[in-house]
């Protein structure tokens, strides 16, 4: 991978390639530096469940990404249009299947017949 990164970092004196190559071969010769590692270190250091690490982490992640840019309003509104039109969707097909008063097994049945 060494001659790789020689080869895509040509003509570039920060050596982007090479130096992530160095990251990533650190982990192998210690893998205390692994992201598994890592976090098994910090379940350890903050007794946490893995449950509530991730949760954690997760919340320090979205605050993160959204301190970088500002919210894009008219982005959100087109995904929150579609996120309510497929539960729409959803609500119409599971209201249907009900009033069918076909079971979850026939249904099964069915499909798997094609």
């Amino acid at each position: 991978m060494q001659g790789i990164a020689e080869i895509l970092d040509a003509g570039d004196s920060a050596r982007p390639y090479s130096a992530a190559l160095a990251v990533q071969s650190a982990k192998i010769d210690d893998v205390a530096r692994t992201p598994s590692a890592r976090m098994l270190k910090e379940l350890e250091i903050t007794g946490e469940s893995f449950f509530d690490l991730a949760l954690r982490m997760s919340r320090l992640h979205k605050e993160y990404f959204l301190a970088l840019y500002a919210p894009n309003v008219g982005r959100q509104a087109e995904f929150r249009a579609a996120a309510d039109e497929s539960l729409g969707a959803q609500a119409a097909i599971e209201a249907r299947d009900a009033k069918s008063g076909k079971s979850f097994e026939q249904y099964l049945a069915e499909y798997a017949a094609g």
